[in-house]
């Protein structure tokens, strides 16, 4: 039995690296003009994404990743095994077409079979959906012909992830699921992968600029600096029942989800009572998320019952 702490404050966050495409040729990929990107594997050079400057969210150029280019191109990272990173990046999908990206737990250059997906992202017809664990869901409306910010968070300190659309939350899931089928997989964040692909299939044509990824602790929640609003889960595991400890100043919405993402209590707080009950008696034993949403912003915790 323990308990699962969290601090919701001013957040810090460190930059590790970003990119907007503007020092590169434009007409010309992305991985002949740079170190930091790869085409998918060593034997496909040809699945390069052209630097194109047709749209830009800022400066001149972004990447053009297309079905008819063929484009399928990886920006690794890491790999990382520990912390909370936040993959940003803007995206545009030009009218009547569609785009598709995911992340990954693991992924090889040299070999075209040693990667692991750890999430799927679509977007066609104007909805944002997903395949997180194996299982398909979604979504989140979207603007044709207009920059929008996507956002993944891979927190390996908690085993969650996080995916955001124009700072609005879609989902939280276990970040090392297999994405394949759900199975236990690794607690890693190495790649991003554009392609050139869409939900319908052969399709596909969008553009990406500013992609960052930045190392983050705690969360922004618009308070005034020097408060915080605490958030602490237990027992974890629960049997009958867990406890989430807030900061009693701070009126806070407490949801607690399936692993599915179904909605199983929604409860409201007005920072009068720094406890609030949620019973686990009838859950069956399993994995849930607890979600605090304070002001603007949300965080979420992982809750396991055990009967």
């Amino acid at each position: 039995m323990g308990a699962l702490a969290l601090t919701l404050n001013l957040s810090a966050q460190d930059l590790v690296w970003e990119e907007n495409f503007d020092s590169y040729n434009v007409g010309e990929g992305i991985a002949a003009q740079s170190d930091d990107f790869f085409t998918w594997n060593s034997s496909d050079t040809g699945t390069d994404a052209g630097v194109s400057d047709a749209y830009a969210s800022s400066g001149s150029n972004s990447i053009e990743i297309s079905f008819a280019g063929g484009s399928d191109i990886v920006r690794p990272m890491g790999p990382y095994t520990s912390g909370k990173y936040d993959i940003e990046f803007k995206m545009l999908v030009p009218n009547g077409e569609e785009a598709y990206f995911n992340v990954m737990h693991s992924w090889e250059y040299e070999t075209t079979t040693n990667y692991e997906w750890a999430c799927d992202i679509y977007f066609a017809n104007g909805n944002m959906t997903w395949t997180v664990e194996g299982v398909d869901g979604g979504g989140l409306s979207f603007a044709h012909d207009t920059w929008m910010d996507v956002k993944i968070v891979a927190d390996m300190d908690n085993d969650v992830g996080y995916i955001y659309l124009n700072g609005e939350w879609g989902t939280s899931f276990q970040w090392s699921a297999n994405n394949a089928d759900g199975s236990a997989g690794l607690n890693q964040l190495q790649a991003i992968d554009f392609y050139g692909w869409g939900p319908s299939g052969n399709t596909g044509l969008y553009y990406v600029d500013d992609l960052k990824l930045t190392e983050t602790t705690g969360i922004e929640v618009g308070i005034a600096e020097g408060n915080t609003a605490e958030f602490v889960v237990f027992p974890n595991p629960a049997n009958t029942q867990a406890s989430v400890q807030l900061d009693a100043n701070v009126p806070a919405t407490i949801v607690l989800r399936s692993l599915d993402g179904r909605l199983v209590e929604n409860i409201q707080s007005n920072g009068a009572n720094g406890v609030v009950a949620i019973s686990t008696a009838n859950l069956t034993s399993g994995i849930y998320f607890v979600e605090v949403t304070v002001g603007a912003e949300r965080m979420t915790q992982k809750l396991v019952v055990q009967h």
